[in-house]
């Protein structure tokens, strides 16, 4: 009778807690019911197996409503979670992690973050999931409102967390922890991409760091002959969410889809077609695992910018022989700050008024933003105020200002075509790069 009175809840997530459930029982005078309770939860802890896909679930919404009981339900025995600049070099073990916890939210709170009883705690985006050797890794970036922002990568196996990874973005990139709470996007579902097969003779290490490390670089260039040089012929795959199949591309395809993802980039405002400035890494993390066949293979994942026109996360995985895999997806809408972040090659001043003009002429306050200096004035007499508007200012003040346009008679507020300029000239001037012209706003002015 005792044990047909046995309920096991499982709070939160319904039917995804792998340990560690709740047994409620009628209240009766009988110290043998503590007995019960243990036995139920283990019947209920054993009844359960999770996928990798429902461990990593549970376990990063235990993050987001920053629950540190609720993230420990899915860790495994041998669990570490390593915060770069935060944690210990040996990381946080699953027997620690609650206390560190606990405290990491005391000082995250007294930092400007989250207080420590909200359940809105964290946000994650452009996350991706790929079944590796035995392996279901999770990469994406997080934000903690008032607080800090980063890249993170999390590898579930046997239905459990084994590791989690993260680093911060340094204060000079890091825009999207000052956004209010409220203005932030909710979280990004996992986008899931098709199994990378490792051999069991395939070997990994310092190598296969290094070759990784070619092909990202070469991707900062944006060199596509580079970066097919590092791949593994027959196997390799790309894969980015909204831009290739869902197969992927292959090495036999890569340069032609590369030649004309560099010629959308550069007609919506990001680099040009011959800039070897393409693309800006930030946040990276690397890792060597075992696979269950008994292979070894490398991982390299963070965060991309391509400046002036798109942000996300990507993960890399290769062994010895070359790169297996690259998965990117980029951020939804919302987090176009990160657009802007400061290039890690110095343009030209001719590059910097290329951009800047561009923007102008699509009608993209963040493109425009892109180019700024810090002490950048913006003046239109008979509109802005004496003093200008200043970078900080100059998002909130185009984003009206194309509102007004509209109104008028001028180009709808989402229209790309918003500004021509004619008659230009450039001239160097004891180290800066006047350009006059005229414009049009069709319809306005």
């Amino acid at each position: 009778q005792v044990l047909k009175s046995c309920f096991c809840a499982q709070p939160h997530t319904a039917g995804r807690h792998h340990q560690q459930h709740r047994c409620i029982i009628p209240t009766m005078a009988n110290a043998g019911l503590e007995l019960v309770r243990v036995a139920c939860a283990a019947i209920a802890a054993s009844a359960v197996a999770l996928s990798n896909d429902e461990a990593l679930d549970g376990y990063i919404a235990g993050w987001h409503v920053g629950n540190p009981s609720d993230i420990k339900t899915y860790q495994a025995a041998n669990y570490a979670f390593h915060f770069h600049g935060v944690t210990a070099a040996a990381g946080v073990e699953t027997d620690g992690f609650v206390d560190f916890f606990t405290n990491f939210r005391k000082t995250v709170a007294g930092a400007g973050g989250p207080a420590e009883d909200s359940t809105d705690f964290m946000r994650t985006y452009g996350t991706v999931r790929q079944n590796i050797s035995g392996y279901m890794l999770e990469t994406g970036a997080f934000v903690v409102p008032g607080f800090g922002s980063g890249t993170y990568h999390a590898y579930a196996r046997d239905g459990l967390v084994e590791l989690e990874e993260a680093v911060a973005f340094g204060a000079d990139d890091d825009c999207l922890s000052s956004l209010p709470a409220e203005s932030l996007p909710v979280s990004s579902a996992p986008q899931h991409t098709p199994v990378v097969d490792v051999s069991s003779g395939a070997t990994a290490g310092e190598a296969a760091l290094e070759r990784l490390q070619r092909y990202l670089s070469a991707w900062g260039l944006g060199d596509a002959s580079s970066i097919r040089a590092e791949v593994t012929p027959q196997s390799y795959r790309f894969f980015f969410a909204g831009f290739t199949p869902t197969d992927g591309v292959s090495t036999s395809g890569f340069e032609a889809f590369f030649g004309g993802m560099r010629q959308s980039i550069a007609a919506a405002g990001g680099p040009a077609v011959n800039s070897t400035d393409f693309m800006q890494l930030q946040g990276e993390m690397s890792r060597t695992l075992t696979g269950t066949e008994g292979g070894s293979f490398s991982i390299k994942s963070g965060t991309f910018v391509v400046r002036g026109f798109g942000t996300g996360v990507y993960h890399v995985i290769g062994d010895n022989m070359g790169v297996l895999a690259e998965n990117a997806v980029a951020f939804g809408a919302g987090l176009e700050c990160m657009h802007a972040l400061a290039p890690a090659v110095a343009l030209s001043n001719d590059e910097a008024l290329d951009g800047y003009i561009a923007g102008w002429n699509v009608g993209n306050p963040s493109d425009i933003r892109a180019y700024q200096a810090a002490n950048y004035a913006f003046h239109f007499h008979g509109v802005t105020a004496s003093a200008g508007i200043d970078a900080d200012g100059f998002v909130d003040f185009f984003t009206n200002f194309r509102k007004t346009v509209a109104a008028a008679g001028g180009p709808a507020a989402d229209s790309k075509d918003f500004m021509r300029t004619y008659g230009a000239v450039r001239q160097n001037v004891s180290g800066y790069t006047l350009e006059t012209g005229a414009f049009v706003v069709p319809g306005f002015g």
